[in-house]
């Protein structure tokens, strides 16, 4: 038995003729809709929506990964040589921590 889903006895058209209808979206108005995903959005008030786009939703990854996480590590490093007397290894910890948050931070906000 083949059950066609224009059938008014099927479950689906049933929901389907339930459904609200859509309208349109109008500048002036405000929809009453939650945000569904708020990642995505930047600012967001009663009559304006800024959402994020590819590029800067991404943005500070590469600087707290690098300056953030290997920089920390570096710089705990330098302690830790500084205190067993090893001021020349702490030194070079902290200028390659130095580098490491530098340089994503400066590729990231010049391109």
């Amino acid at each position: 038995m083949v059950c066609h889903i224009n059938n008014p006895a099927h479950p689906l058209s049933q929901r389907l003729a339930q459904a609200l209808d859509g309208y349109p979206l109008q500048a002036d108005r405000s929809t009453g809709a939650a945000l569904m995903c708020m990642p995505e959005v930047e600012q967001h008030t009663e009559h304006y929506i800024a959402i994020e786009h590819g590029d800067s939703a991404h943005r500070g990854m590469l600087s707290g990964a690098l300056g953030g996480m290997l920089g920390g590590w570096l710089v705990i490093m330098a302690v830790l040589a500084y205190h067993s007397g090893n001021a020349q290894s702490a030194l070079q910890a902290l200028v390659v921590a130095s580098v490491c948050a530098a340089v994503p931070f400066l590729w990231e906000i010049l391109r």
